[in-house]
């Protein structure tokens, strides 16, 4: 049976493009949200379709006193500006940088603490030109905090820095550094192109709906948490056949990723929102603590139903016994420790709902019912590998029987 891709006819292409280019000259919109859309399209491999567009906008931006205001104290902002007027041939100081300098002439040491500022001055770095001393000093800054930093940031955010490290943005080949590609199906065994056809499609399809109802460019969030998953399960594979037991924090910093939590509410997220936010967009690119709570819960809730079977099966790599082995302590210890911090992870996403989060309440809810669902189904046993008759109970009450109503008869009264 032949495999077909459906793709956007070109009115559907010419639509989208005029509301890329509604948005870019919207005057309305916050600069800094400006700025952050023309970095994306950029990274999409996509900035040639927009380059009037983007002139026209960049040219509002450079007169604009809430961008000049918003660099004073923020490293992303700054280092954002610099790096897309200097990418699209405008003349901009270097010297905007030495606002972040200390009194020696060094660049403030407190600056290493905003992982994702310093990502940003590192590519602003690579846009200098002979002679640029300050541009130099940031690249060696930047750099050497960047190499520092791995290891003890997310992993996610350190494969972001690493990748970075590697080859700059401004040094890649960008068409291929932004490209979804259908053709990896032809190199995929018969077996698995259906499953990657359908999820080719799939993730296609709601980014293409997204982008057409609001505006919104989705397909880089939506492809970094399938690929994340997939190479996190790659590395627990490993684990399992070389049957290597790694340290808690380590197993902990890919467990509750693998979790599949955070590709779910992900998902979540963009199918419930009628109001996406730039701000929610970009803090998906290194997956915040509203993500992190819950699928930490997911995660030490399926190990202390499963490892006993899993630990049976070989798949020693979980939280229990990595745990055991690295503290040289009981299983009764280990699951008590587990326990505890489930019990800390929902203090936390308590704090969610009354914090000042980028996301909604209804979002904040979602999230929390992922942590319910969670510990309901690892209530009794690993429910999905080993279902039993109270899980199956459970799913019958909930979708299926419907609620029994009593109505009392009236008493009659002579």
């Amino acid at each position: 049976m032949g495999q077909t891709v459906e793709v956007p006819n070109e009115s559907s292409i010419k639509k989208l493009e005029e509301t890329v280019n509604y948005m870019l000259d919207d005057g309305g919109t916050e600069p800094l949200d400006i700025l952050q859309l023309i970095d994306d399209i950029q990274h999409l491999g996509l900035g040639y379709r927009f380059r009037e567009s983007t002139k026209c906008a960049l040219n509002k931006i450079k007169c604009s006193e809430k961008v000049k205001e918003k660099m004073h104290n923020s490293i992303h902002t700054c280092s954002l500006y610099f790096t897309l007027l200097r990418q699209h041939g405008y003349e901009v100081s270097a010297d905007i940088f030495e606002n972040f300098k200390d009194h020696n002439g060094n660049f403030k040491e407190s600056l290493s603490q905003d992982v994702v500022g310093m990502l940003s001055l590192y590519e602003a770095s690579h846009f200098a030109y002979n002679g640029e001393k300050i541009l130099d000093e940031a690249r060696k800054f930047t750099s050497m905090k960047l190499k520092e930093m791995l290891g003890k940031i997310d992993m996610k955010i350190g494969e972001k820095v690493k990748h970075a490290l590697e080859i700059p943005f401004q040094w890649r080949m960008q068409r291929l550094e932004a490209r979804w590609d259908i053709n990896a199906l032809q190199h995929l065994p018969d077996y698995m192109k259906i499953c990657f056809l359908a999820l080719y499609n799939t993730v296609n399809n709601m980014a293409y709906d997204v982008l057409k109802e609001q505006g919104h460019v989705i397909l880089p969030q939506l492809t970094k948490v399938w690929a994340d998953l997939c190479k996190l399960f790659l590395k627990e594979a490993k684990w399992s056949y070389n049957k290597q037991i790694p340290k808690f924090e380590e197993y902990m910093s890919n467990g509750w990723l693998s979790s599949s939590g955070p590709l779910l509410l992900v998902h979540a997220y963009f199918l419930m929102s009628q109001n996406i936010t730039n701000e929610a967009l970009q803090s998906f690119n290194t997956y915040p603590s509203l993500l992190r709570f819950p699928s930490t819960i997911f995660r030490l809730s399926n190990d202390l139903s499963s490892s006993k079977a899993e630990i049976e099966r070989g798949e020693t790599a979980n939280a229990i016994s990595c745990y055991m082995h690295e503290n040289g302590v009981s299983e009764k210890v280990a699951r008590e420790y587990l326990t505890s911090l489930i019990d800390e992870n929902w203090k936390l996403m308590n704090k969610e709902l009354v914090s000042n989060s980028l996301f909604n309440k209804s979002f904040i809810e979602i999230a929390i019912n992922l942590a319910r669902i969670s510990q309901c189904h690892y209530q009794y046993g690993n429910a999905h590998s080993d279902p039993n008759d109270v899980t199956k109970n459970r799913v019958l009450w909930v979708i299926i029987d419907p609620i029994q109503l009593k109505i009392q008869q009236p008493i009659c009264r002579n």
